[in-house]
C-alpha cells in the first residue's frame, strides 16, 4: 500500500487506509484491511505541498518520524528544523500482507 497525504491530513494519492489529524505535526493512518503481521512503514517528509518546489527554502533538518505501527493503524509525526512539531504532506508506503 501506498499513500501521498497532505498537511491537513487530505489524501492525494493511494486508497486502503484513511487519515484522523491528532493534533499539529501527529497523523494517525488507519488501515482498511488489517494486515496480518505488523507491516514496514517507510515514510518520507514533504516540504509544506508536494505540488510547490521550494527552492532553497528547504530546511534539510526537518524530520519525520513512525511513533507506532500495528497491524490495523500507524501514528507518524512531521517536525520542523528546530525539533518543534508541525504540519506537513508526507507519503509513505506499508509493506505486508492484508
Amino acid at each position: 500500500m501506498r499513500g501521498l497525504v497532505a498537511a491537513d491530513c487530505t489524501i492525494l494519492g493511494g486508497s486502503g487506509f484513511t487519515c484522523t489529524q491528532l493534533g499539529t505535526g501527529r497523523y494517525q493512518l488507519t488501515w482498511d484491511t488489517p494486515f496480518v503481521n505488523r507491516p514496514t512503514l517507510l515514510v518520507a517528509k514533504g516540504f509544506t505541498s508536494p505540488d510547490v518546489d521550494a527552492g532553497t527554502g528547504v530546511q534539510p533538518g526537518e524530520s519525520m518520524v513512525v511513533d507506532v505501527i500495528t497491524i490495523t493503524q500507524a501514528i507518524v509525526a512531521t517536525g520542523s528544523a528546530a525539533g518543534v512539531l508541525q504540519n506537513s504532506s508526507f507519503g509513505f508506503f506499508a509493506i505486508g500482507t492484508p
